[in-house]
């Protein structure tokens, strides 16, 4: 693995050639410029430098170890990506791996807020039932209370007309009692 100076800063670049694609990349370190130049693939966006004519690396001044990681580095862009996840610069990969993580984070959350939603919709409607049953158990309740009241009511009723007919039993038996006595005497 290649470690550049700390406090460098990695500046990256992409140039389309008649040769194919090359990247451009220039280390900083107290203004002092390292500039590095080899083959890559197209999956760094561009930010122009300038346009270098061969394709090894040129390196001004610095120390001797930048010197030796740029000439490590000549076509090898799995290092180079190494070297910028070690974190002198934020990459198009790590800031894409950030995106995805952060867009699957967000649809985990947005799927646990929908299931929320749904458990707390699920207890509303339980809610409404539990008391759409307890009003309909306080009017059967209604309802039977005023059914035993009638109940009560034609039952005293009947009590009264029972009463009633005997009494009226009584008072005839009394009168025709009286009568067969007075027939009698």
């Amino acid at each position: 693995m290649i470690f550049l100076p700390k406090k460098c800063v990695l500046i990256v670049s992409m140039l389309s050639v008649l040769g194919g694609t090359n990247l451009y990349a220039m280390v900083q370190n107290n203004d002092v410029p390292v500039t590095m130049h080899w083959r890559i693939t197209n999956r760094i966006k561009p930010i122009v430098i300038g346009l270098k004519q061969n394709a090894k690396p040129i390196v001004i001044g610095l120390e001797q170890n930048a010197i030796n990681a740029a000439n490590e580095v000549v076509e090898d862009a799995v290092k180079y990506m190494i070297v910028a996840t070690v974190g002198y610069v934020a990459t198009e990969a790590l800031r894409m791996a950030f995106e995805s993580r952060q867009e699957k984070e967000l649809r985990a959350s947005e799927a646990l807020d929908k299931q929320r939603l749904v458990t707390e919709r699920i207890r509303a409607a339980l809610k409404e039932c539990r008391a759409g049953e307890d009003e309909r158990t306080a009017q059967l309740l209604v309802k039977l209370s005023e059914r035993e009241t009638a109940l009560e009511a034609s039952a005293a009723k009947i009590l009264k007309v029972k009463l009633e007919k005997k009494k009226a039993a009584v008072a005839k038996a009394a009168v025709a009692k009286a009568a067969y006595v007075a027939k009698a005497a």
